[in-house]
């Protein structure tokens, strides 16, 4: 039986819930929460609380890695990055 952290290593966005997934691209773009929140039409408050989860879930200290570890998920997924067509 696959052991669980290795799961979570070959699948890192699964476990996150459906809301956190895209809050992910704004904060790795620089956005801040208040202007993540009036995008989303939810609270500051609850964007806060998604953006600790994926801190803890993707196990990093802050926003600068959030967005290289978005740009590492993204190219392992094999979703295309914007701006990047050739």
């Amino acid at each position: 039986m696959e052991d669980i952290d290795e799961r979570k290593r070959s699948q890192p966005l699964a476990s996150h819930s459906p809301r956190e997934i895209p809050v992910l691209k704004p904060v790795a773009l620089g956005r801040k929460n208040l202007t993540i929140a009036e995008e989303f039409g939810i609270g500051v408050g609850t964007i806060k609380v998604y953006v600790t989860r994926l801190f803890e879930k993707i196990r990093v200290p802050d926003r600068t890695q959030v967005a290289y570890r978005a740009a590492e998920l993204i190219l392992l997924s094999g979703e295309r990055k914007e701006g990047l067509d050739t």
